[in-house]
């Protein structure tokens, strides 16, 4: 692997730390479910980490994999919620 690439990857990965980070810092502690999902979010912060050391692809194809199960279960909130408000504007 070149210098480049192995740069590359190394500024991508300290990219999706920091976007790990900041939802991190933006929970709300005092709810379960946040307190949950910074277990979350510190694992898959250490995997990335671990990933970035190992240079190894399966770990951040495995985090990957949790950012996606988030981003789906928050669009399907999104979704949810509009169509309980739509509903409500209609009584």
């Amino acid at each position: 692997m070149s210098e480049e690439n192995v740069q590359e990857r190394n500024r991508n990965l300290q990219k999706a730390q920091r976007i790990i980070q900041e939802l991190m810092v933006t929970l709300n502690q005092k709810y379960e479910v946040a307190k949950q999902m910074m277990v979350m979010y510190e694992y898959m912060n250490r995997r990335l980490i671990e990933a970035n050391i190992k240079n190894d692809i399966s770990i951040v194809e495995e985090v990957e994999g949790f950012v996606i199960e988030f981003r789906d279960t928050w669009e399907e909130v999104i979704r949810l919620t509009r169509q309980k408000q739509f509903k409500g504007d209609q009584v």
